[in-house]
């Protein structure tokens, strides 16, 4: 009953985070096989740039937006798997692009996604490595 339902959401919460987490800290560390075209487009920008938040919402914009939540939601279409992701793995897939796009944005999850409102925390807390992931893609 009630419990199950509470202990499952807790455990999908848990998931989530995990997932978001171990992706995150991947896409972190590859900022070194990032495209040097795209790195050098990027440092043009940051130095003309009055604003490093201004530069860094351009840029996650154009890596997370354009880029890696696109390949995240449909990895078949980016040749990272054969088939489209089942709907259960795709709702996973969904999130973990949502909850990125959402520490790309420097924003939080608001009244129309409260049922996401507890990965606030992460990406809060991720917020700065994001910045510093920018600056190593810049």
């Amino acid at each position: 009953g009630r419990v199950s339902n509470v202990q499952n959401l807790e455990r999908n919460q848990t998931t989530l985070r995990s997932l978001c987490e171990k992706i995150w800290l991947e896409i972190q560390q590859s900022h070194s096989l990032f495209p040097q075209e795209l790195k050098r487009i990027f440092w043009k920008l940051r130095q003309l740039s009055s604003s490093d938040e201004t530069m860094f919402n351009l840029i996650s914009g154009s890596v997370f937006l354009r880029f890696l939540c696109p390949a995240i939601l449909s990895p078949n279409l980016f040749g990272l798997t054969q088939e489209y992701p089942n709907e259960k793995s795709s709702r996973k897939l969904t999130l973990i692009a949502k909850t990125l796009q959402t520490l790309a944005n420097f924003s939080k999850f608001g009244p129309k996604e409260s049922y996401m409102k507890f990965m606030n925390d992460f990406v809060g807390k991720e917020s700065d490595n994001m910045r510093r992931f920018l600056a190593n893609i810049s």
